[in-house]
């Protein structure tokens, strides 16, 4: 059983992004402090189905007086890694900013990105709330207040690809999509070529022979119908991708306290559910429900393929904590949760 039913056609998938963004846009115009929010994914992406509830719950227990004003994908103008910065111009009011986007310009954010870091998806959690007291001190510093730490829903890192992938031979030569340090090592220890490209290019790409493959997350084979183009997929890490969902501080201070107390306690509410529907997902084991039941090839590494994926690992996350002493404390942080929880 899946948990969410996409659109099934390209031109009703986009109708549906329209409607959602011109509903967004009127809702929020009635509002008395309307957030312009952005997030690089779009509507169907499911940690944003869930953060739209967050959305409406805001308005309405506010009795309209504060609304967020989505942007979904390129829509605001920046990129993920601008949020911040457009942050602090006050061109954004709030945002879905990811620690790996900001991996290149605080590089001890990408701690949270290393591969093969984390054994299972049980210390998701466990890290996230480790990390909150330092991911809070650096919104801070960028007067960004956080409402909550929300990651992907995905539990599963994987590659979709036009080809099976038993093998290094298999994967040797393949084009593949990467979008950061992390994904371009996972691709060149398989012998692939990494492929810089945007995610809304990612199906066109697969489909035309751009590329040969894509490294996203298990929830893209429905989300984004990666059944139509690509019918491999190789899963090889636990997807563990942390965001801070902040508010300037100057859009924050236009807020009531009574109302900055009712949209904290429902930020609070919201992410202890979304919590719990991850654990549930975990539980199920329906990650490749959608993929298996459109008849795509779920793949485990195989053990030339593992090897390769396991030194990758070991060497990303030596080479991570020797850069600085704030990699370094970021990235003990993580080991020691995962050293306590084995």
């Amino acid at each position: 059983m899946t948990l969410f039913h996409p659109i099934k056609s390209r031109a009703g998938r986009a109708l549906i992004g329209a409607f959602a963004l011109a509903t967004s846009l009127s809702s929020a115009a009635d509002a008395d402090t309307v957030l312009r929010f952005a997030t690089l994914q779009s509507p169907q992406n499911p940690m944003i189905v869930e953060l739209n509830k967050a959305f409406d719950e805001v308005k309405e227990k506010t009795d309209g007086r504060v609304a967020f004003q989505v942007s979904y994908g390129k829509e605001s103008g920046f990129s993920s890694k601008q949020f911040l910065t457009a942050l602090e111009a006050g061109l954004l009011d709030g945002a879905l900013i990811s620690t790996s986007a900001m991996s290149s310009d605080y590089h001890w954010t990408g701690v949270y990105g290393l591969p093969l870091l984390l054994p299972d998806a049980g210390f998701r959690r466990p890290i996230v709330e480790a990390a909150k007291p330092r991911l809070a001190a650096f919104a801070e510093t960028k007067g960004v207040v956080p409402l909550a730490y929300p990651i992907h829903m995905d539990r599963w890192m994987v590659i979709y690809a036009t080809r099976d992938m038993q093998s290094l031979a298999d994967t040797k030569g393949m084009l593949i999509r990467t979008y950061d340090a992390a994904t371009k090592a996972i691709a060149e220890a398989l012998g692939g070529v990494p492929t810089s490209m945007a995610k809304s290019e990612v199906y066109m790409g697969l489909q035309r022979g751009t590329i040969d493959g894509a490294i996203t997350g298990d929830t893209s084979a429905e989300a984004m119908h990666m059944d139509e183009v690509a019918p491999f997929i190789l899963r090889y890490d636990t997807v563990f991708l942390p965001h801070i969902l902040g508010v300037s501080e100057k859009a924050w201070s236009k807020v009531s306290p009574e109302d900055r107390e009712t949209v904290n306690a429902i930020f609070k509410t919201w992410e202890e559910g979304y919590w719990a529907k991850l654990d549930e997902r975990d539980a199920s084991d329906s990650a490749f429900d959608y993929a298996r039941e459109h008849g795509m090839k779920v793949i485990d590494p195989s053990p030339e393929i593992a090897a390769k994926l396991e030194a990758v690992g070991k060497s990303m996350a030596e080479e991570f904590a020797a850069v600085d002493d704030e990699s370094r404390a970021a990235y003990e942080e993580v080991r020691q949760v995962i050293d306590k929880g084995l």
